[in-house]
């Protein structure tokens, strides 16, 4: 997990990312599992389950911004399902610091 603390990038995004990558923020699906909530779904949108990767890439207004940054145009993008391995390939390369900025 060193790749995270390398990169150029304010240390409360850092935090943050890792905060992502430990499956640590607070959001429906995490909150149902720990039995704070009753449903897992997303309030916002009505998906059925609200993980890290709705929130943050395809929740609606979240896939807009990433298609504006025009993020979409990478491999595996919008398909990759496992947030680690998200995270840590689109860490990597010239657009480091755009996917770290558009997190």
């Amino acid at each position: 997990m060193d790749w995270l603390w390398r990169l150029k990038v304010p240390a409360k995004l850092q935090h943050f990312l890792w905060l992502c990558f430990h499956n640590a923020l607070p959001i429906n699906g995490r909150r149902h599992h720990c039995n704070m909530v009753a449903s897992p779904s997303c309030t916002r949108c009505s998906s059925l389950i609200e993980d890290i990767l709705h929130c943050l890439r395809d929740w609606p207004h979240s896939k807009e911004i990433w298609l504006c940054l025009n993020m979409g145009r990478y491999n595996n993008f919008f398909s990759e399902i496992d947030v680690k391995v998200w995270l840590h390939e689109m860490t990597k390369g010239t657009s480091s610091i755009l996917f770290v900025t558009g997190v």
